[in-house]
Order: structure tokens, then sequence, then C-alpha cells
């Protein structure tokens, strides 16, 4: 059956998902530099996908500054920052004045699309004291935020002078007696002083300083120094505020006689390798006098965007419309500088993180991680390369942006050069996340040596520096996964079971074409290939059932020891480096339609066809699909990793054998079925057969989750539909209905909409959005009878499991693209109207930074129509929403839960007309690589409800995860548009942290 199977079914494009967001830097507001920071100052924290595409400021005035910002929330050393701003590439926040000194991390939540998002854990260091001043620039040059008392800015127009008491402002001078919060608004009076000492310096000489504090009716994170000049100073002097005997930044005070202008005297590309300059490329700009903080640089007229900046050099992006052939630099108020910009200036950065002297930055693109000796690329292998200069692409990455995916491609195609022969290009294109970079995407070619390789990419008849690069014809594993469940290593169910079956994935595993061998797990070599796997001082051979480069299954033999140990695989007779595996008596994986473990399970009936959302014509037998299950049907569910047989597995021993003894219980629908036989099926050997009776009393749709656990071993959590006296399922999401299932499996394009009303907690107080996807969409013939499974809700009282941390069950769409909808979309409600803009399929909008516009009433959302959708208008009515109440949402400390004993969550309000959604995650690490999340719908009515042991046992221990309660008003399916479905919900959501045990 697997081999059938797995032949048959594949996986499919899916829509895209939010991304991951990337903390790329943590800087002083003051001083806009990198450095320690300090508790009560406020930071600016810059990345990808941090926010929304429109920055969003929260707090101000009167109301203080919240610890979430329009879905986006900081965690200084796991503990909640007020956050003023946020954005798709930057924001900024106040550290907690109770966070201690040393070492700490900061990392960014995101909640979009109904799921929160974790950035990387990044490292900074915390200071008693960490001074930045604030810069104001006067002719594009850049001057300290120097003020009169009276709060008149001091320029070169109006300087000061020696013996004036003047003040200069900044972030970072530590604590105030009394202590003040920060994002809270600073009173009149008293005067909040500055704990540490200040002292100022002023042209080398000291100042007198007359008071430091917080600044009144400020947002308790901006310090004043209020000094006066020493006598005998004049021209632009140069000013430094010493706090607790660390040094602010330099900053230029201008008193009577002026400014020191720039002066450049070089531009040069910064990746090296290269002597030319082309549009879009980074380049130093060297010179005196250029500035530190606030540096303005202008190329061909143009704005560049400042990257880095130092007295000495400014490390800026040239813009990317600036005209090619010779131009000026300008910095400041420096003189022009002359330059001469080509179209093309193709150079490699040195990765210095290679294990080479200098190798190229280079990426294994399956993996997304780095090339380096340690982990070097592989013949056949998809590869990219980082590089600058290579032009413009298509869209337009605008000045100072970074591409969010490859889709920014280059209008000329590079070529490249390898070990001095030409490669063909797969695509290039603008690098996410980085700003001027380009990504050449490439197949590392078959005849590849061993070593290390030069690289380098031509375009335009230009040619970049070499670099090296290693490549490694040994095998290499990334994974070792259950056939069926493909749970990645380090969650606690992702054991490889004795006597299952098992894929490996890497590169140079075995021939570049798939071979399969003659008879299933037979033979422990195929086609050159072999695995050696080494466990408590035993090594076994495990049998072979396929061999290819990137993936090999076979079967782990029943005799292998249990515990943790190594595994290996020999190609060509180059044995690869070993990788970690633990083997485990049993842990069961389900099979799905799509190979991946997730979504649509195999489940069949005894005539072995297939439970699907729909019944085929041709129902009865092998592959036909004969619609859903009902209470009282037998059931077949395939699997493997129930354990090891009596005797040989090659043999067949154990084939049809009931494993009574097995502790195994089957969860449908949070329902346990009663189980007739748990054991090897009759056919193949280490596929599995868990033979059930559909329960009474399970709930009902085309998305019943479905799992089997082992002791406290839960399988991959899969989808089947079950109904009640059809075999076409009704689907537990109130927008969609038989007909939509129908429409779903005919193999038409489906259009759609989702838009999504939401009011998302701050604790305190709220930010209110709106967001809308429009997109058609087709499906593969073969996954048409199971698309429902995946689009359905899951029913009320069941929860569902997934393992790819993307916030659901991809549906196997095999195309997707946006639909227009207009310029904008219009929502109207008790509060007034509101805009939401966009395009290409995407609409979003903050409705308000705190909370006021999503009241309980009538609203309406409308569109004027666009090239692909028509004009429509909904009705929406928002009731009261409930509260969570337990576990205690946006609690500073995570609560503690023992995933063996389940977990209550209770809440209060609500109603018929509100569905409640609880949701949990936790990962691995800090890395947020690997981990798993769970999603309980609850019953209607309900005030708690509680997520079982056979749920939480499936997520990783530890504090890197929490528990998400959403609320949502029953959907309003809308009235025109010509789609085929589209709906429209209103959503709240809190959030509390655990500690998961």
């Amino acid at each position: 059956m697997f081999t059938r199977v797995a032949l048959l079914l594949c996986a499919a494009v899916v829509l895209a998902q939010s991304q991951t967001p990337v903390i790329t830097s943590v800087i002083n507001n003051g001083s806009l530099l990198a450095g320690p920071i300090a508790p009560g100052m406020q930071v600016n924290i810059t990345g990808s996908n941090l926010g929304d595409p429109t920055s969003v400021t929260c707090g101000g005035g009167a109301v203080a500054v919240p610890t979430v910002c329009s879905g986006v929330s900081v965690l200084v050393n796991g503990n909640a920052a007020p956050v003023r701003t946020e954005g798709a590439n930057g924001g900024s926040f106040y550290v907690p004045i109770d966070t201690p000194v040393g070492s700490a991390t900061v990392q960014v939540s995101r909640v979009t699309g109904g799921q929160t998002l974790t950035s990387n854990v990044f490292s900074v260091t915390v200071a008693a004291t960490a001074p930045g001043l604030f810069t104001t620039t006067v002719n594009n040059t850049i001057f300290g935020n120097f003020q009169t008392t009276a709060g008149v800015t001091i320029t070169p127009g109006a300087p000061a002078k020696a013996g004036d008491t003047i003040k200069v402002l900044g972030t970072g001078f530590g604590v105030t007696n009394p202590l003040l919060a920060p994002g809270t608004t600073v009173p009149a009076s008293p005067a909040y002083n500055i704990v540490a000492p200040v002292k100022v310096t002023v042209g080398g000489k000291d100042a007198t300083v007359v008071s430091a504090a917080r600044i009144p009716n400020g947002l308790g994170a901006t310090d004043q120094a209020v000094f006066t000049v020493p006598a005998g100073l004049t021209g632009s002097q140069p000013v430094v505020v010493n706090v607790g005997g660390v040094n602010s930044q330099t900053l230029q005070l201008p008193l009577t006689g002026g400014p020191t202008a720039p002066t450049i005297t070089g531009v040069a590309p910064a990746a090296g390798g290269s002597t030319l300059l082309a549009p879009g490329d980074q380049a130093f700009i060297n010179g005196t006098n250029l500035g530190t903080t606030g540096v303005s640089a202008v190329v061909g007229g143009k704005p560049a965007f400042v990257l880095n900046t130092n007295a000495n050099g400014v490390l800026v992006q040239i813009p990317v419309d600036a005209p090619i052939g010779a131009t000026t630099v300008v910095v400041g108020t420096s003189a022009p500088f002359n330059i001469t910009l080509s179209q093309f200036a193709p150079a490699l950065p040195p990765n210095t993180n290679s294990g080479l002297n200098n190798g190229a930055f280079m990426y294994h693109l399956a993996a997304q991680t780095l090339v380096t000796t340690t982990s070097p690329a592989s013949p056949n292998e998809q590869v990219a390369l980082i590089a600058y200069g290579l032009g413009p692409t298509s869209p337009v990455v605008p000045t100072g942006q970074s591409a969010n995916d490859l889709s920014n491609v280059t209008t000329t195609v590079p070529t490249i050069i390898l070990a001095g022969q030409s490669v063909p290009v797969s695509y290039a294109a603008a690098a996410p996340g980085q700003v001027g970079a380009y990504a050449v995407v490439f197949t590392v070619p078959a005849s590849t040596t061993n070593g290390n390789q030069n690289v380098s990419v031509r375009i335009g008849g230009v040619t970049s520096n070499n670099l090296p690069f290693p490549v490694s014809t040994a095998p290499i594993i990334s994974q070792v996964v259950n056939a069926a469940s493909y749970i990645p290593t380090g969650l606690p169910n992702a054991g490889i079971a004795q006597g299952s079956i098992f894929v490996i994935k890497g590169n140079n595993l075995g021939p570049a074409t798939l071979t399969i061998a003659p008879q299933a797990f037979q033979s422990t070599s195929l086609a050159g290939t072999s695995v050696s796997v080494t466990v408590a001082g035993s090594t076994v051979a495990p049998t072979f059932y396929y061999t290819s480069a990137g993936q090999l299954a076979l079967l782990m033999p029943s005799n292998t020891p249990t515990g943790t140990g190594t595994i290996s695989v020999t190609y060509n007779d180059q044995t690869g480096p070993t990788a970690p595996i633990t083997v485990v008596a049993s842990t069961a994986g389900i099979f799905t339609v799509t190979s991946d473990g997730q979504g649509s399970g195999i489940v069949t009936y005894a005539d072995y066809s297939l439970v699907s959302a729909l019944k085929a014509a041709n129902c009865g037998g092998v592959y036909t699909t004969c619609g859903a299950a009902n209470p009282g049907d037998v059931l077949i569910i395939w699997a493997t990793g129930l354990g090891p047989v009596n005797g040989t597995d090659a043999s067949g021993a154990g084939l049809g054998v009931n494993m009574a003894s097995l502790p195994l219980k089957v969860w449908l629908g949070g329902v346990q079925a009663t189980v007739a036989y748990q054991g090897r099926s009759g056919c193949c050997i280490g596929e599995d057969q868990v033979v059930i009776t559909v329960p009474a009393g399970v709930p009902t749709g085309c998305s019943v989750p479905l799992s089997i656990q082992i002791g406290n071993f839960i399988s991959n959590t899969v989808l089947i539909p079950v109904a009640n006296g059809s075999r076409t399922c009704t689907p537990a999401n109130p927008t969609l209905s038989t007909a939509n299932v129908l429409q779903l499996s005919s193999g038409a394009p489906v259009t759609f909409a989702d838009i999504e009303l939401r009011r998302t907690d701050n604790f305190p107080g709220f930010t209110d959005s709106m967001k809308a996807e429009f997109a058609r969409v087709t499906i593969d013939p073969a996954l048409q009878p199971f698309i429902a499974t995946y689009i359905d809700n899951t029913p009320p009282g069941a929860c569902s499991v997934q393992t790819n941390l993307n916030g659901g069950n991809n549906p196997p769409f095999a195309t997707a693209a946006g639909l227009d909808a207009g310029a904008q979309l219009t929502v109207t409600g008790p509060n007034g109207t509101k805009t939401v803009p966009g395009g290409t399929g995407s609409y979003q909008a903050t409705l308000s930074a705190t909370g006021n516009y999503l009241v309980p009433g009538s609203y309406t959302v409308s569109s004027p129509g666009g090239a692909d959708v028509k004009a429509f208008t909904a009705n929406v009515t928002l009731p009261a929403m409930p509260v969570m109440t337990s576990p205690t949402p946006d609690s500073v400390n995570a609560a503690s839960v023992t995933r063996s004993s389940g977990t209550n969550v209770t809440w209060t309000g609500g109603g018929s007309n509100v569905i409640v959604q609880i949701s949990g995650f936790n990962y691995t690490d800090t890395s947020n690589t690997i981990g798993a999340q769970f999603q309980c719908t609850t019953p209607p009515n309900s005030n708690s409800f509680t997520v079982p042991a056979s749920v939480l046992l499936a997520l990783p221990t530890g504090t890197f995860g929490g528990i998400s309660f959403d609320p949502t008003a029953v959907t309003v399916v809308p009235q025109g548009g010509g789609l085929t479905l589209m709906f429209i919900s209103s959503t709240y959501d809190y959030y509390s942290p655990i500690n998961w045990k």
C-alpha cells in the first residue's frame, strides 16, 4: 500500500505564508549606533517582517505606550517591553527598567493571519547607562540636538557662545529618582533626576552641569543634560556626555565661528572584488568630517540610503534609479565628488564564517543554511550565491529596502563561472532581507569534483572576483524522519521505531535518478548506496525501498537496539559524516495523501478504497475515493512505526500478526475509538494497519483530526472527513457548504476572499486592524477529492496538531495568484469610516492604534471592484467578545503546564454567535526552527475547554511558546464579488506564555 500511494500522490505548491520576523540590529535611539542598551531608554530595532508594511505608532499623550503594538510585541530577557512603533523593517521599544545589567536577549513576536510568528533571538548587552545623543540636520549637515533653555535649536545660523547655558537631548542616561517606567508621560513636577553622575565636555573642556533629568511631558525615555559652555571656545566644537563613566557619541556644537565642512576623498564598492560602481550597489564613501549620525548622502542628484557612518566613512546604497555614467556624490555640505556609474558591477562578498579564507557567501537553497567546510555543497544540489552589482530587478526593489522573497528577478540573467566552466543560472533575484544584494541560484554540476572550487559571476560582459567554496562528493545527511509522519528531529515523537519505514534526506545520497528496489526491503544496498546505524555499540544495516541523490527510503531492522546513536550513508564507496539518530521501540506515523505527514490521512475502508471528502462515481476498490466515514464504519489506518516483529523483517515475519499487547490508543475528533487490530499489514513489510470502528458521538466535518498514541508518543495528526448518514462531508466552517465541497472537488479554478477584522490585545489597550486576501487557485486532479479536508475548520470539541510551524495544514494548491479587488477597501462602523489600501490580492491597515474602532455594533465592508473582483458590500454585526481568564493573558511570568495532564482554558462571555479557537505552540530552542503547534475549536456556548494530553504530548518541553485565545464572530458571507468563496470574520486575541513540562 505504501508503494502504491507514494507513487500516486505528491506534494503541491501552497499559498504563501506570513514570513518569520528577523532581527538584524538593535541600536540606540539617540546615537543610532549599535552597542549596549540601558534600562529605561528607547531602542530602535531593524530587520525584516517585523510588523505591518505601513508603520504604526502606539501610545502618546495621555495614553501609555503598550506592550503590544498592532500585533507586535518585544521581549527583553523574556519580559514584555513597551512598543512605541512597529513596521515591516523596523520599530522601537523601551527597555524595561528592571532589566538586569549583563548579557540579554531581544525577540520580536508578530501576530498575523491568525498565527504568532517569533523572530530569532538577538543578543545584546545591558549596561547601567548607555548615553546616546539625538541629532538635528541643518543644510544636510548633522549637529547635536542642542537647544537653549527656552527650547530653541542651536544651529550654525544661530550658534551658542561661551558662557551660554544650554541643554542636549538624548536617551540611555539610566534610571531616575523618583523611578519612572518608560512609555509613560513624565509629569511636569517633580523633576525625575538622573541617578548616575553626568559629565559634559565641550572641546575637551569640562562644562558645568546644571541638571540632568528626564524631559518633562515626554514618554519616560528622553533625557536632557543642562550645562554651561566653557569659556574661550569658538567654532564648531565636539561635545561628549559621560553618564556613569560611559561616553556618548561625539557631536558638534555650533559656536560662534561655524562648523568644518565634510570632505570626500574616495568612493569604493563595499563588497570588494570590483572597482566599478552600479545603481543599487553598496559603496563606502571615505573622507573627513563626514559625521557620525544622521548623515545624508546624495548620488547623481538622488538620495542614497545610509547604512552606517563614522567621521571618516559612510556606507550607503547607491540609489537604484541613479543615472548611468559620470555623476557626483555629496555628503552633507561637502563639495561634489566625481564618480562613474556602470550598468553592472558584479562582485562577490567574502564569507568569513565559511571555514575558508574569504570563501564565497553561498547558501544551501533547500535548507537555507550557509555552505561551509562543515556543511559543503554537493554535486546536483541547488545553491544560492550572494553577489552585488547585478543591475536592475523587476519588480524594482526601492532604494533602502530589501526583498521579501526571490521574486524580484534581475532583468539581465548572469552566468556562473565554476572552476573555469560556465554553469547555467536557474534565476537571479534581489536577496531577501539584504539591501543591495542579489542571490544567484544555480545547480552545482554533477561533474564537480571534491574540494574547494572557485566561483565567479559574469553579467553584461563584466566578470566578478573569484572566491572559493567547499564541495563534497560524499553523502551529506540533513534529516532522518519517519516515512509517514515526517516529524523533524528534536520533537518528542521524532524517534525512528524498530521495524519501521524511515526516510533520509540530504545531498549526494545516491544516484541522480530515483532507483526503486526490485523487491522492497530485501537488500542492504541499492544502486551503490548503503546505510549504517550504530546504537549502543551495535551496528545494523537497514534495507532499501528506494535510493536517490536527495532522499532514501529504508526499513529500520527490528533487532536494532533502542537509544541514541549515529547514522551514515555510503554511496559509490564514499562514506559521509555521521548524523545523530534516536531509535525507539514504538512511535507511529500515519501516511498522508501528500506524503508530507500533514493534512488528509491515508485511511481506507475494508475494500481499500480511500476515505475522502466526496464520494466518486467509480467508488469501490483500491485507489478509488468513497467519501466520508460514518459512525459505525470500520476503517483501516495505514501507518508505520508500531514496533518490531519477532523474526527477520525481510522474510515477512510478523505480517498480519496483531500486536495486542501494544498500549495503543486511537483518537478521532478527540473521541477514543475501539481498536480491532493493531499490527503489520498482511501485504507489506514495515507497513502497519490499525483497524478501528468510528465511534458514536465523534464530531463531524471535513477535517476531523485523527492520531495514534502509544504510551506517551503521539503520531502526526492527520485529518479525515466524517459525516452522519452521507458520504459527502458537511463542513464545520460556517462559511462553507456541501455545495462548496462539490465546487472545490470539480477541478475548476477556485477564487476566494478572506477578510478579517481583528482586535489585538496590547495589555493594556488594543489595536484594531483589517486584513484581506483575494486569490485564484487551482487544485491537482489527484487531490481534488481531498481538498475540502484542507480547507475546512477543525470541528467544535476537537484539536489538530501540526509540526510544520506554518499555522496549519497547507492546502495542496497547484497554482495560486492574487486578485485585484480595487485600489482600496472601505469599512464603516459606529466609529466612522476607514479605508484599507492594498494591491496584488493583499489589503491591510490599522483601524485604530489604541483599539477604539472595533466596538460591538453594525459594520459595512465594501469594495469598488477591480480587474478581477466585482464590487461588493457586506453587513457585519460585531458582538461583545468573550475574554480569556485562565491562563492569565499577557502575564510577565509564564504559567507552567504539565503536558501529560492536559490544560484547562477558561473565559467569560461569548455565545452561539461566537466561535472560540484555542491554539498553542512551542519551539525546541531559541533558534525557533523546530517545534509543534495545536489548534482547538471549542463547543458553542461554553466557557472552558480542556486541551487533552493526547494533543500536548506532541509539543516539546520548554519556555519557547504559549497559548493564544481567539474568539471569532460567526462568519458573514458577502453578496457580490463574483468569487467562488468569500467571507468576513471578526476576531479578538489574547496570549499567555507557557512553560511546557
